[in-house]
């Protein structure tokens, strides 16, 4: 809970905005020896996505620049998890990167 609250708070606000409730959140997931939170944040950043991007398709007209730029950052952070999971890379670096990449591409669609 305290991880889909975290991300979903972020990514409406902007992480830029909130450094210490990043670094809190990429914290939390990159605990080690807490797969359940690393697999916990996974399935959260994945609902979040699949939500913004299905929204672009569905809007009147549908904004299909925006949903291929979410479709890019869900391929990219799925590449980032299995870079970390196989090479045993920090995952904090990995939230950290996917927030701020979701706080520039959500800046572009305002």
């Amino acid at each position: 809970m305290a991880i889909a609250r975290g991300f979903g708070k972020l990514a409406e606000e902007g992480a830029s905005r909130n450094v210490k409730a990043l670094h809190g959140l990429a914290d939390l997931v990159a605990v080690r020896g807490q797969k359940d939170n690393w697999e916990s944040f996974q399935h959260v950043v994945e609902r979040y996505l699949h939500g913004l991007m299905t929204g672009f398709i569905r809007t009147a007209p549908p904004r299909l620049d925006l949903a291929k730029s979410v479709t890019d950052l869900w391929e990219k952070f799925n590449q980032s998890v299995r870079d970390s999971d196989a090479l045993n890379l920090d995952r904090k670096q990995v939230v950290l990167d996917l927030m701020l990449k979701l706080s520039t591409l959500k800046e572009t669609m305002r």
